[in-house]
């Protein structure tokens, strides 16, 4: 237990450690760890489903009961490396593994895994699956340079479970259909991964969409699983001027995308949200360096590294929820590899420590390097946080 503790704290200095010193690191004896880990039985204990005082994390509906209303939450653990294609990764249009204190920051909603664990489930025992993805631009490609070799990142997801969990039925494959709202079929997809957050607040839709396919038969319910990106700071510069370019700039965090108009209702379903515009913060105010890294030309849509990234950071969620025993026969000296050549060092140092955040849970009122100040009473504090 006090060797759990401390490995913990252990964990929150080495994510913050230079890269340089991390990378010095790498080795087999990290793979060993993977093969042999200690944690195993602590991983089954995690709370998925019973209620938590953290508002960001705080669900309203248990995904495996009858229809009725609950409140939940889940909580975090280490994920290892998934297994991955390291010539794709090399060239930037295939999937790689984010560090695992990174990929905590992706998390805006954690939600209940309990449908996403029997969706991995089935394809580790070799079940033949479907993977819908509901969005608009980006689901369909916008961004993507298949010239050269890029992929959309639902296409990333299900090349990556074809390759690494292929299904054992009569040449059968995972397939994936993609969906535009509006009337749409889910009978038959196992997992559906929303993509609507630039392009829609409709909250209301979104309730009722969640609410038929999370409230039905429980045999039919898919895995739900959603992604939120977000616009440059630059994407308005052409098109505003004077104080509505000035409100836009200071509001841009809010207004990047709809996350704040429509994470309220994926929270109360319990449905996972990764969330990029904390994480890749920084990117999200410059031109250059969003256009190097993870931005197309239009400021707006992923590149191919973006896709590739949106689909590594899905892959991992699926990977954390996978049977122990199928992470456990993938954990070997290649996983090491991602490690020692990480193609996302460059989306480290972009992720955002410092600025107010629309989740409460990682808002903060102090600037930790300026004079002390008392910003908020204790009250205020908790009142904040819900929990007050």
């Amino acid at each position: 237990g006090h060797a759990f503790m401390g490995s913990a704290v252990i964990q929150t200095l080495w994510s913050e450690a230079p890269p340089a010193s991390r990378r010095a690191f790498a080795g087999h004896a990290e793979a060993a760890a993977m093969a042999r880990d200690p944690w195993d039985a602590l991983y089954a204990a995690r709370d998925l489903a019973t209620p938590s005082s953290y508002p960001v994390l705080n669900q309203g509906v248990d995904q495996l009961a009858p229809p009725r209303f609950l409140a939940g939450a889940g909580s975090c653990e280490t994920l290892h490396s998934f297994p991955f294609d390291h010539r794709a990764a090399a060239l930037g249009v295939g999937e790689h593994p984010l560090a695992p204190w990174f990929y905590n920051i992706l998390l805006a909603n954690f939600g209940d895994r309990r449908l996403l664990q029997d969706f991995m489930r089935r394809v580790a025992l070799g079940t033949a699956v479907t993977v819908g993805s509901l969005g608009s631009s980006i689901t369909h490609g916008a961004g993507v340079n298949a010239k050269q070799g890029g992929m959309i990142f639902n296409d990333v997801v299900v090349r990556w479970l074809n390759r690494f969990f292929p299904s054992s039925g009569n040449g059968t494959s995972h397939k994936l259909v993609l969906f535009e709202t509006g009337t749409i079929n889910f009978q038959a997809v196992d997992l559906l991964i929303v993509d609507v957050f630039i392009n829609s607040k409709d909250a209301i839709m979104m309730e009722e969409l969640l609410r038929g396919l999370l409230l039905a038969d429980s045999k039919v319910r898919p895995a739900i699983l959603a992604v939120a990106w977000f616009r440059n700071k630059h994407t308005m510069h052409k098109e505003m001027s004077g104080p509505e370019l000035a409100k836009w700039d200071a509001e841009w965090f809010t207004r990047c995308n709809f996350e704040k108009e429509l994470n309220p209702t994926f929270q109360y379903y319990g449905i996972p949200v990764i969330s990029f515009k904390n994480a890749l913060f920084k990117l999200g105010l410059t031109k250059e360096d969003a256009v190097r890294t993870v931005f197309s030309s239009d400021l707006v849509h992923p590149n191919d590294l973006g896709h590739a990234f949106m689909g590594s950071a899905v892959i991992q969620t699926l990977w954390s929820e996978a049977p122990a025993a199928s992470r456990r026969a993938f954990a070997g000296p290649a996983d090491v590899v991602a490690i020692a050549g990480d193609p996302w060092d460059a989306l480290y140092a972009a992720r955002d420590v410092a600025t107010p955040s629309s989740y409460p849970v990682l808002h903060q009122g102090v600037d930790q390097l300026a004079p002390p100040r008392l910003v908020l009473e204790v009250g205020d504090i908790l009142r904040l946080a819900g929990v007050g």
